[in-house]
């Protein structure tokens, strides 16, 4: 079958020996594109050790989801607790998505093998999986960092809905890495095709929640919660059967460029919500006055406003205030 730009002559990479391997290559130019090296998992790993590992770090991003769903949870039906406050439900979120994702990135370089950082550093440069892993953290930092710029940056307030669309984009690039994710067997390639597309559907539905500043009268919550927990459940309920990492070379693989596409739109997104970040608070100076009345406030939370389908918020009369006039 094909693979990258040239053709592969029998069977797949990952199934033909050393020399067969060092045969194939581009039809057109004859340069070999993949290389013959297993990656070294037998010194760096004990036997089974690779695959506990991994179902723990699957099993903890499934619990950082889960939080995120109970984050949202929390204010859409008005628990009794600061998530009533649509600031501190992004500030919640924000933090929940950055530790998900500082997990994930030092599971990659550090926690996985502490003790051999030099042999574990070769081994991800080489391992698909653990690019894709490095960019999944990304993303997810980005997912976080876009919150707290909502949450604290006042970015709302200068450009409404689009801020959302860094969250959106960034968790749509976690769902489709999921789906290229390679795995050893049918049955856990079907599951993260599943696990992909529950986390892009679900992140469609909640994008539109948080673009029209959670309606009350909306649906699309009850819809892209429960996406979410089968995304959750599969992570959690995750069993490795054998090592998807002794595979050849990354570019070998599909979804090789696009784990970096997505690393490359998660530093993208940090550098412009940053921006955006301090342009808008220096241009604002009132809401980082104490004493200024929404210094405390998001639009969404302050009794007056109300979030337009836009994004954008306009000053309308509350009831008390009616009552008064008249």
């Amino acid at each position: 079958g094909g693979v990258g730009r040239g053709v592969w002559k029998g069977a797949r990479p990952w199934e033909v020996g050393d020399e067969a391997m060092g045969a194939a290559g581009n039809e057109t130019d004859g340069t070999v594109f993949c290389s013959a090296e297993l990656f070294p998992t037998a010194p760096l790993f004990a036997a089974g050790e690779l695959e506990r590992q991994s179902e723990t770090a699957h099993a903890l991003i499934g619990g950082f989801l889960l939080l995120l769903v109970l984050v949202w949870t929390g204010h859409v039906v008005k628990w009794p607790s600061p998530l009533r406050s649509l600031r501190t439900s992004y500030a919640a979120a924000g933090a929940v998505s950055c530790c998900g994702g500082g997990y994930l990135f030092l599971w990659v370089l550090v926690l996985l093998k502490p003790s051999q950082l030099g042999a574990l550093w070769a081994f991800t440069k080489q391992a698909l999986t653990q690019i894709q892993h490095i960019s999944i953290a990304l993303n997810l930092l980005a997912c976080g960092a876009t919150d707290l710029a909502v949450a604290y940056g006042a970015v709302e307030d200068h450009f409404g809905k689009s801020i959302h669309s860094f969250w959106a984009l960034n968790l749509t690039c976690v769902g489709l890495v999921f789906m290229v994710h390679p795995q050893s067997t049918s049955l856990a390639d079907t599951e993260h095709l599943v696990l992909g597309l529950c986390i892009i559907l679900g992140t469609y539905f909640l994008s539109n929640e948080r673009r029209d500043a959670w309606p009350p009268d909306s649906i699309e919550a009850l819809i892209g919660a429960p996406l979410f927990g089968v995304a959750v459940a599969i992570l959690m309920a995750f069993e490795e059967q054998d090592s998807p990492f002794k595979v050849l070379a990354e570019s070998c693989q599909t979804g090789y460029r696009l784990a970096w596409v997505g690393g490359l739109v998660a530093l993208v997104t940090t550098a412009a919500v940053g921006a955006l970040s301090i342009w808008a608070r220096a241009s604002a100076p009132v809401l980082q006055q104490p004493s200024a009345r929404r210094s405390s406030q998001s639009p969404a939370d302050s009794p007056g406003w109300r979030g337009r389908a836009r994004g954008r918020y306009e000053m309308v009369p509350t009831d008390v205030e009616v009552e008064a006039h008249e």
